[in-house]
């Protein structure tokens, strides 16, 4: 039997119930007993443990559980709860409640900063799921489309090259930023053969021309007014 969430809680309750059966069971919300003691379980937060590694086999679901005692007597709550971490403490497994399934430990946690109550956490672990492929009946055929290139270099008036030029191809939402010797290459997908605005900026000034993949520009840019 492969572990749930509510076969834990649900295990989780029938051990306590059988353990203190002069009390009474409370699951999440559900309405306290009037006449006698009550214990409430409730589910305070659930996660999946980050592992690191992809190709692990399991996925571990962290589980964080609240155990709370409600007594109209403080000194009846004070000392069910202790009994309550005793018994937790002595025999942390629920395998007698799921005697198909391998045992589920529970450990305590001290939380100062919640109100009176056992913080009781487990892990259930469960192999991914791996969708297979289809089997291949026929070898299959690539069709990869040529890609063209549009590339140059920004100078200025006088032929030298200007470094951290801000290069765009707003058509194709393409940016780049020239290097040392001025140079940009953008690679146009396959099947664009229209021309392309292309721009080249720094500080506030710009130069604006128009090519078609294959071109090979020289982008004269003054910096000066």
């Amino acid at each position: 039997m492969v572990h749930s969430v509510d076969h834990v809680t649900g295990a989780l309750g029938d051990w306590l119930l059988a353990s203190f059966p002069d009390v009474a069971l409370a699951l999440g919300s559900v309405t306290s007993a009037k006449d006698k003691p009550t214990i409430r379980v409730a589910l305070a937060d659930l996660y999946v443990e980050p592992s690191g590694n992809r190709l692990s086999p399991t996925v571990v679901l962290r589980l964080d559980y609240r155990i709370m005692v409600e007594a109209d007597d403080p000194l009846v709550q004070h000392r069910y709860l202790g009994e309550i971490a005793f018994a937790l403490a002595e025999n942390p497994a629920l395998a007698m409640a799921m005697p198909d399934a391998d045992p589920v430990i529970l450990q305590m946690e001290r939380r100062t900063d919640e109100p009176l109550g056992l913080a009781v956490s487990t892990s259930l672990l469960r192999a991914r799921t791996r969708t297979l492929a289809p089997p291949v009946l026929h070898a299959p055929v690539l069709h990869v489309d040529t890609m063209g290139t549009i590339e140059g270099v920004v100078e200025s008036p006088d032929g030298l090259a200007i470094a951290g030029a801000v290069v765009e191809l707003p058509a194709l939402r393409l940016v780049q930023t020239t290097g040392l010797d001025g140079r940009f290459r953008f690679d146009a997908p396959g099947g664009v053969t229209r021309s392309l605005e292309v721009i080249a900026r720094k500080q506030r000034f710009s130069k604006t021309v128009v090519a078609k993949p294959g071109q090979t520009l020289t982008l004269q840019l003054s910096l000066e007014s």
